[in-house]
């Protein structure tokens, strides 16, 4: 699926399509620039889908007070890429 050639609204049903997971190349780390944090609903199924697929080593977890996660950090072999927990208000398109 060519997620580029996407409109607003078949965007959401191709997410549906491939069980909320999905990558979108918006920008890239530059050589001299050190992280790159992107946010998610789902923290820990997209760190999954990076280690598994992608072959990326976890470098760091962070926790809310309350214990719940709030984001893992990624090795890309010298940048990091920073897994940010958002409320799905914060990920709708448009806002």
């Amino acid at each position: 699926m060519r997620w580029e050639e996407l409109t607003g609204d078949q965007f959401a049903e191709a997410v549906k399509a491939c069980g909320g997971v999905c990558l979108v190349a918006l920008s890239v780390v530059e050589r001299h620039g050190h992280h790159l944090a992107l946010g998610t609903q789902d923290v820990a199924r997209l760190a999954r889908f990076y280690c598994d697929v992608l072959g990326l080593r976890q470098l760091k977890r962070h926790l809310h007070a309350d214990g719940t996660l709030r984001s893992i950090w990624l090795d890309l072999e010298g940048p990091i890429l920073m897994l940010e927990a958002t409320e799905a208000s914060q990920c709708l398109l448009g806002e």
